[in-house]
């Protein structure tokens, strides 16, 4: 399933791609696929979800036509409709001869070669109201990745294209919004019968990475989008590698010439959705690490989610909300009463007020503080970060986890950090309350007790560590393979039931490895030799130390690539440097 809509009869329409070789059909389209191949599909079901008014597969027939085993494919990708009720879908297919209409734009598409490099093009197709094919089209593909030695795409594709949005006007237009392969994103407009495209605009610079659309009544189309920021190689400067990341926002008029482009900076960022309100402000929902945002972490390094507002001439943003990575998983909605609803990656759902300030205390959500896996770490002895809005009052705010006082480690308007109790939840998935309590109000979230162990780290990547001789592993100065490294944790389950909370370690004390379950590898799954594991004297109970032994051969060039487990969970990945 890779998008829905409800058409103006309350009808849901569902699309995506299917190997099901026994898909139910309902006065399909096309009724048949080659057998075990991937088809897109298109349903309908009425308003109680009970009935199946229309089910067809979007797909060729011919066989498998490449030399070497690569098996063509179709997704339907996007659907969106017109007053009328009529559905368009847009997908993506290799297959050459996937179903189009005389007279379309175009009829030629997908394929491969004699290398069994495939080239994968988007469609769209025109569905009416009563379940009949009014058109169907080829769009674009992208850009070739193949070098001129054609061998080196076997069995992969060599040029490729999605369809990431769709809107239709009262005439039947259909604007496409595509992402291709090393170009450009593009956004066009296709006339009301399919048979010709009235105008294409190219947006994102050299390589956009991801292309999110929204349009409103008057035909204006609101953009978000990814770009990929390119250099040359120092040994080779005429290829280019990506580096990183960028955001920009873009606006176009119905026509398709651009009102204004906005760059929103270039470091770790990828748009999520668009949305257009009914006095027609636009809200742009995507994740950035761009220094021009205010953090709501103070982990520089920590991409965050933002929902961003942006004036009429895109020049600035209104309305800025910062969330923890995760927070929005999908395009942002509104509902009957003008709420922002931002739907979360767990199937949780954040409501902004009308007047989108949060003037009451909210809790979005929780993270173990070393890991930022959110909604983890509810086991006695974890660091927990707390995120949300007017979470602190001048006297101060009280924290109960499972209805016992949590010893606050710092707090803010946006973020509380503190300690677990350890008599509050062991990690076995049961439902656990975290409370606010504020003079004059209080707020709380429910959410299983999940372990999530992991490592503390410098800048998200590198370990806090300590060499043998005691000093701080860093670039400058890296540990000697073979020696002894110090690195330190929490999210462990099997602290002793006697340790005060928020109490300091005096003096190293093991802990029961065996009911911890604690082992370390390097990044090949190799066993790394545990040589301690306990408390670290003059930090919390809570954190862990374990010293492990380096093996003699560096996994990397730069480092040592490590991550713990604890029975089935895994912590991140982390790099110790090594000389």
């Amino acid at each position: 399933l890779l998008d829905a809509g409800l058409d103006s009869a309350g009808n849901l329409w569902i699309v995506g791609s299917t190997d099901s070789d026994d898909f139910p059909m309902v006065n399909a389209v096309v009724s048949t696929k080659v057998p075990y191949r991937a088809a897109a599909f298109v349903q309908e079901l009425d308003p109680t979800l009970t009935k199946i008014l229309f089910s067809t597969y979007l797909a060729g027939h011919l066989p498998n036509f490449f030399p070497y085993p690569q098996t063509p494919w179709s997704a339907a990708e996007a659907i969106t409709f017109d007053s009328s009720g009529n559905a368009y879908v847009g997908g993506a297919t290799d297959e050459f001869d996937f179903p189009t209409t005389p007279g379309a734009f175009s009829t030629v598409g997908g394929g491969g070669d004699i290398y069994g490099a495939t080239y994968r093009y988007t469609f769209l197709t025109k569905i009416s109201a009563g379940g009949k094919l009014v058109y169907s089209t080829y769009l674009d593909t992208g850009i070739s990745s193949c070098p001129p030695v054609r061998s080196s795409c076997i069995g992969r594709d060599s040029t490729w294209a999605d369809v990431s949005g769709l809107a239709a006007d009262s005439t039947g237009a259909v604007t496409v919004a595509e992402n291709l392969s090393y170009a450009a994103g593009e956004v066009s407009r296709i006339s009301p019968d399919g048979s010709k495209r009235l105008w294409a605009t190219s947006v994102g610079g050299g390589e956009a990475n991801g292309i999110e659309m929204a349009q409103d009544s008057a035909g204006n189309i609101s953009i978000l989008g990814g770009y990929l920021v390119e250099t040359p190689l120092p040994t080779y400067p005429f290829t280019l590698q990506v580096t990183g990341e960028g955001l920009f926002a873009a606006k176009l008029s119905p026509n398709g010439s651009q009102i204004y482009l906005t760059d929103l900076g270039p470091l770790g960022a990828y748009p999520v959705g668009v949305l257009l309100d009914s006095s027609g402000n636009t809200y742009l929902a995507a994740a950035s690490s761009s220094p021009q945002f205010p953090k709501f972490v103070a982990n520089p390094n920590l991409v965050e989610d933002l929902v961003l507002q942006i004036d009429p001439t895109g020049s600035k943003w209104q309305t800025l909300f910062r969330f923890p990575s995760g927070v929005i998983a999908a395009p942002p909605l509104l509902d009957t009463k003008g709420r922002l609803l931002l739907p979360g990656r767990a199937g949780e759902l954040l409501t902004l007020p009308v007047n989108y300030a949060f003037d009451t205390p909210v809790i979005v959500g929780f993270v173990n503080s070393a890991s930022y896996v959110w909604n983890t770490g509810l086991v006695g002895g974890t660091l927990l970060s707390i995120f949300g809005f007017q979470l602190t009052a001048a006297n101060g705010a009280q924290v109960l986890v499972h209805g016992l006082p949590a010893p606050v480690l710092s707090a803010s308007p946006t973020e509380i950090d503190l300690i677990v109790p350890f008599g509050a939840a062991n990690g076995d998935g049961t439902p656990t309350n975290v409370q606010l309590v504020l003079p004059n109000s209080s707020t709380q979230v429910q959410a299983p007790s999940i372990l999530n162990v992991a490592l503390i780290t410098t800048d998200g990547s590198h370990a806090a560590a300590l060499n043998q001789d005691g000093t701080v592993n860093s670039a400058a100065n890296p540990a000697k393979r073979g020696s002894v490294v110090s690195l330190f944790g929490t999210g462990l389950n099997g602290w002793p039931a006697d340790k005060a909370d928020g109490a300091l370690a005096k003096a190293a004390e093991p802990l029961d490895q065996f009911y911890s379950k604690l082992e370390a590898f390097d990044i090949s799954g190799v066993p790394i030799n545990v040589l301690y594991l306990g408390t670290a004297p003059g930090l919390l109970y809570g954190v862990f130390q374990i010293n492990l032994q380096l093996p003699l051969n560096a996994n990397t060039l730069s480092g040592e690539e490590i991550y713990v487990m604890s029975g089935s969970t895994r912590s991140k990945t982390v790099e110790i440097y090594v000389q």
